[in-house]
């Protein structure tokens, strides 16, 4: 008598779709979309950056916490109110958050040598949001990655976090656009 088994179906990540349909959205981005504002361009364009100003050559990468305190970006950067390493040379940055809105690994920033810095929002529980050189504000959608440009604020609840640069020998921060 011969047996027929089911062979076992390989687990799929269950916000797989959820990912799927995030990225194409970022994708129509790139086909000149009209935003809520009437803005209409690339993503490149939205975003307020080329892919040679998200990546600067210049000076030491830097976010600027509520306008204070200052932490240098590395490879991969996890932001959050208590964030935990996940890859092997990871750069965390804690941010105090009395509210407890901010989650544990909020957002994370990467920067590609070649194509620059990009931020995703880790499932977050609030949500990040862009606001951009260009002036637009975008929300963004859970680990999708999206371009980074310099002098963008990242906004987390009460908490506004400002990409800058730190010009070789000076002793201080400046946005590329002040």
């Amino acid at each position: 008598m011969n047996e027929h088994r089911a062979q076992p179906q390989p687990e799929t990540d269950p916000r797989a779709e959820d990912i799927a349909r995030a990225e194409a959205r970022v994708r129509n981005l790139t086909d000149g979309p009209r935003l809520d504002n009437g803005i209409r361009g690339s993503l490149f364009d939205i975003m307020g950056a080329t892919p040679s100003q998200a990546g600067p050559r210049l000076g030491t990468v830097q976010l600027v916490i509520d306008g204070a305190a200052k932490h240098t970006l590395g490879a991969w950067t996890v932001v959050g109110r208590n964030p935990t390493a996940r890859r092997e040379s990871e750069t965390i940055i804690a941010v105090t958050d009395l509210a407890r809105k901010m989650s544990n690994n909020h957002f994370a920033i990467e920067h590609d040598p070649r194509d620059g810095f990009f931020i995703r929002d880790l499932g977050s529980t609030n949500g990040t949001a862009l606001h951009t050189p260009a002036g637009v504000t975008l929300q963004l959608e859970p680990e999708v990655r999206m371009p980074l440009p310099i002098g963008a604020q990242i906004l987390v609840e009460s908490h506004v976090m400002t990409v800058v640069v730190r010009k070789v020998g000076t002793p201080d921060s400046r946005s590329a656009h002040g």
